[in-house]
């Protein structure tokens, strides 16, 4: 059952999928089509969920579930991840790959690789402030509060030199 992304609980559960590049505008009606019949089909146990979507910057898609009710199961979760997919299959992207950093910018999400992230840091690229895109928020009301995140407030944080403060 489609519930509006602004509507959903503070609790729900939250699934956070980053593309390696924004979709097209085509791409994007495809994949938000794609996201309604996936949701207002969503079962666990034969019976419906209350879940939700958005696609946020033209490359985040939330998927949310209202798990107060009915919880998701292992079966509604893989039949999730199948449907995040057919998506990268289809739109040729890659929704799955946990090894990129987002640093929001003037121009969006920037992408940079996990493996680079030190050298970024040391050169000045990405400093104490800069906004992380926090893709492991669980809920939705965490994503509303916390959707971007200084640097130095997330994982990322022990990638900076500690700074020495004499007191």
């Amino acid at each position: 059952m489609l519930v509006p992304f602004d509507q959903m609980p503070d609790h729900a559960r939250l699934w956070v999928y980053v593309s390696s590049r924004n979709f097209t505008p085509e791409e994007e009606l495809y994949v938000g089509e794609s996201l309604r019949q996936f949701v207002n089909g969503w079962e666990t146990h034969g019976q419906a969920m209350s879940g939700s979507f958005s696609i946020f910057k033209n490359r985040v898609i939330l998927l949310a579930a209202d798990e107060k009710r009915l919880a998701a199961s292992g079966c509604s979760i893989d039949k999730q991840v199948h449907l995040i997919k057919s998506i990268e299959r289809e739109l040729n992207v890659d929704l799955l790959d946990k090894l990129w950093v987002y640093v929001q910018s003037t121009e969006g999400l920037a992408s940079h690789k996990l493996s680079s992230l030190k050298d970024l840091i040391e050169q000045g690229l990405i400093k104490h402030n800069s906004l992380i895109l926090n893709n492991l928020c669980p809920t939705v009301g965490e994503w509303k509060g916390n959707s971007f995140v200084p640097a130095s407030e997330t994982w990322t944080k022990r990638y900076f030199p500690q700074i020495n403060i004499e007191k």
